[in-house]
């Protein structure tokens, strides 16, 4: 389960659990948080064979105050952290799915980026944008899910200029 804790006199933190079918918790690990700036885990997935991957958000500072960028980690079924990478400024990671490949593929936010990654190693595979001009750090376009066709193609839904806004998106 991805988990953003909240205490009186903190900032949020992203964590990562995992829970028997009783709803016990096994184990909890929090995403390496910089108590200063607040982060929030926000999707996760499991790839059936030991590893688990949560994207979310974490806070750094910015000339002009606080920026969000988007996070990934992986984490073995056992609750060890293997590796955190921070794909894109001033984002979110908000959704996950794994492609036919075998890739972790990330949906962020603002303006709709995808990152395709290798399981492995958080990096890699490539990023698709799906405008030609868009600025993340001043964007009226937020991606809230997608998914992946029989072809592998995207749907991406989320808002455009206040108003409803779907995409299908090949990966090429």
């Amino acid at each position: 389960m991805a988990l953003t804790r909240k205490e009186k006199s903190s900032e949020p933190r992203a964590a990562v659990a995992k829970f028997n079918n009783l709803y016990q918790r096994i184990w909890e690990q929090e995403l390496a948080n910089n108590p200063d700036y607040g982060a929030a885990a926000l999707a996760i997935i499991h790839n059936g064979s030991g590893e688990v991957y949560v994207a979310g958000k974490t806070e750094l500072p910015s000339d002009g105050g606080v920026r969000n960028n988007s996070f990934i980690a992986s984490i073995t079924d056992a609750g060890s952290l293997n590796w955190k990478k921070y794909p894109e400024n001033s984002n979110s990671g908000t959704a996950l799915l794994l492609n036919s490949g075998g890739e972790i593929v990330m949906l962020n936010m603002n303006c709709f980026i995808v990152n395709v990654l290798d399981p492995a190693r958080g990096d890699g595979g490539g990023r698709i944008r799906m405008f030609d001009v868009c600025d993340p750090y001043n964007t009226d376009a937020i991606a809230s899910d997608f998914d992946l066709t029989v072809d592998n193609d995207f749907v991406l839904a989320g808002s455009r200029g206040g108003s409803f806004y779907i995409a299908v998106k090949s990966m090429q």
